[in-house]
């Protein structure tokens, strides 16, 4: 999904920045068409670590929001007007990157607590950073798919972004990590689905060689299938 749609976007009187509802609406009925079972949306800088048939093997049976944090005092401030939220809703933030089963989207979409959820979140600050997150980790919403609970410590699975914690071989902006040619050792292994942050006008090969690392695992994929059939 193109970073062109990471602004603000008002529909059906909700209000969200980056991964927007109109973007779900969007793609849901491509998921029907098309028997897409999960929506990844993709920003610029963002390359893939996996092949499609490593990210639906592994994710096809659960939905995440990445970079999870509990409803501490820190975060209090998102929702100070918002009053209280509906169906005994814990509220958390979340980046606005997610991963999603199509049955997570159909809940947002036509869930009714869903739905009075989004209308609530209209008066929060940064909603879509609440939205995702809050209905992912509400166990007793049972929507398919989402984590069963608080997890504590959260794991991330669908991005890979270096804060600091690790040697970066790019150059650092604004706290994370640019990867550059010297980061493909650790990139080429790593267990998440996509990496951020990549420039297209730093060391553009990075980005280029990540592209045929994939392309090059898509290729032996489909070979070790065709072998297996023959055997």
């Amino acid at each position: 999904m193109s970073s062109s749609l990471a602004h603000i976007i008002k529909h059906r009187n909700v209000i969200c920045q980056g991964v927007a509802i109109l973007c779900l609406e969007k793609f849901a009925g491509r998921c029907k068409v098309y028997s897409l079972r999960i929506l990844v949306p993709r920003s610029n800088g963002t390359a893939l670590l996996k092949t499609l048939s490593e990210s639906t093997r592994n994710f096809i049976k659960s939905s995440e929001v990445t970079d999870y944090y509990l409803n501490t005092i820190y975060e209090r401030w998102r929702w100070a007007n918002a009053g209280t939220p509906p169906a005994g809703i814990i509220l958390g933030k979340g980046a606005v990157h997610i991963t999603v089963n199509r049955h997570f989207v159909d809940y947002i979409l036509h869930n009714q607590t869903a739905q009075a959820f989004l209308n609530w979140c209209r008066n929060a600050s940064v909603p879509d950073e609440t939205i995702f997150a809050s209905l992912n980790h509400n166990a007793h919403l049972a929507i398919p798919g989402p984590a069963n609970g608080y997890v504590k410590p959260y794991i991330k699975n669908s991005r890979y972004k270096n804060w600091g914690t690790q040697p970066c071989a790019g150059r650092m902006v604004r706290s994370i990590c640019i990867f550059g040619i010297g980061d493909l050792p650790v990139l080429s292994k790593r267990k998440e689905l996509f990496a951020n942050k990549f420039y297209m006008n730093y060391q553009p090969f990075t980005f280029d060689c990540m592209e045929e690392l994939i392309y090059n695992r898509t290729k032996e994929g489909y070979f070790k299938k065709m072998d297996a059939t023959l055997l």
